[in-house]
């Protein structure tokens, strides 16, 4: 974030209230970003909980985007809103692709269905050898 704004005469990203929201927004992003490359992994290792795994990572995935873009149209202000900003542009077309074919809910209940009540398997589950 650029240092450009200001608030009650110093820089908006000194106050302690926007650290602490770009950190959620990190973390929700960082998150996404690990999940992904889990999910790609078991992909392509050809596991039977990869369509889980796909699923809870279109979850995190849509989570991630909503804290990033409140977050994103927070800080900049009426800005985030106007056409001339990537933002605008950002958030607008990512909608569709946040809630189609299934939005949050409709993805959890997907998972739900896909993974019963033997939950997630994850990274450390035990996995079988040989």
């Amino acid at each position: 974030m650029s240092s450009a704004r200001e608030q009650f005469g110093q820089p908006l990203a000194r106050f302690q209230g926007v650290q602490f929201q770009l950190t959620d927004a990190e973390v929700e992003r960082a998150g996404a970003w690990e999940l992904a490359k889990y999910a790609l992994w078991s992909s392509a290792s050809n596991r039977a909980d990869a369509v889980a795994d796909a699923l809870a990572l279109r979850v995190a995935a849509i989570e991630a985007a909503d804290t990033v873009l409140r977050v994103s149209h927070q800080l900049h202000g009426a800005m985030g809103f106007c056409d001339e900003s990537a933002l605008s542009w950002i958030s607008r077309y990512s909608q569709p692709i946040r809630q189609l074919p299934w939005g949050l809910s409709g993805t959890v209940d997907q998972l739900a269905r896909v993974t019963g009540r033997s939950g997630i398997a994850g990274l450390f589950s035990s996995v079988p050898t040989g």
